[in-house]
């Protein structure tokens, strides 16, 4: 159970910033372009 509990909370994190990223999309697209571009090419670097 304990081991469980960091991949919990990594996925709820992560669950949260998508979620916070879809509204601020809505509110803002150019500005979440970027971001999303950014985004992609960081987790690139991060499977290389």
């Amino acid at each position: 159970m304990i081991t469980d509990r960091p991949l919990m909370l990594v996925s709820v994190l992560f669950f949260f910033l998508l979620l916070s990223k879809c509204k601020w999309q809505r509110s803002n697209p150019n500005s979440a372009k970027l971001i999303n571009g950014a985004y992609i090419v960081r987790t690139e670097k991060l499977m290389n």
